[in-house]
């Protein structure tokens, strides 16, 4: 496609703005940041320039989510201090604590008390080491996703064969992907749901009961 000179200009334009949206995000993140993230400057502001980033043949709709997806990052960070990585360590590993927790804190980034640092700093070095295999391998984003649902699958297998008392909702995630004929623990439908019902609303909650029972029935 050839763009003319003024489109030239305003694409250049669009991709300054997202640019200034990615700084504010970052500079609002920083000024709000809590002694409790666990969140290194650099790993927001790497994240960030990978959210900005366009499809080589962009058009305004690509711009539209791409805008739509830094606003929505932006409040998720604003609101938790790597809750989620930490609440699904400390939930298995002490569950005692991580109860009490739940009692001294409102989902808004407030502090897991007493969480272990070293677990979560290395799982999360663990996450950083798979996201940079996935960029290295350059390949598109469903593919990617295949990749990782595999091994999400592989992961749901063994936890399916072993006897976790207590489990949190990404064990729950791997346990919904295998097929049916494997056990879950009591505690699986309670961690999906959560999970499910949190990170989806509740509108999107009921659209999904919905279609899960239209499907049963069908």
């Amino acid at each position: 496609m050839v763009f003319t000179n003024k489109e030239k200009q305003e694409r250049f334009r669009k991709k300054e703005t997202l640019k200034n949206i990615a700084n504010r995000t970052f500079n609002s993140w920083l000024s709000n940041k809590s002694k409790q993230d666990s969140r290194t400057p650099e790993e927001i502001k790497k994240y960030l320039e990978t959210l900005i980033k366009l499809p080589s043949k962009w058009n305004d709709e690509d711009y539209k989510k791409t805008v739509e997806t830094i606003h929505s990052y932006e409040k998720e960070i604003l609101m938790s201090n790597n809750y989620e990585l930490i609440r699904d360590i400390e939930k298995v590993n002490n569950p005692i604590r991580h109860i009490i927790s739940q009692d001294n804190m409102a989902y808004n980034g407030s502090v897991i008390l007493g969480y272990d640092t070293e677990v979560v700093n290395n799982m999360k070095l663990l996450s950083q080491h798979i996201e940079s295999a996935i960029k290295l391998a350059g390949d598109s984003d469903n593919h990617n996703a295949a990749a990782i649902m595999e091994v999400a699958r592989n992961i749901g297998r063994n936890i399916s064969k072993m006897s976790y008392q207590q489990g949190n909702n990404s064990m729950a995630i791997c346990l919904a992907i295998i097929p049916e004929q494997y056990n879950r623990p009591d505690w699986f439908i309670d961690e999906l749901s959560e999970c499910l019902k949190r990170n989806l609303g509740k509108n999107l909650s009921k659209k999904l009961s919905k279609a899960l029972i239209n499907k049963e029935s069908t």
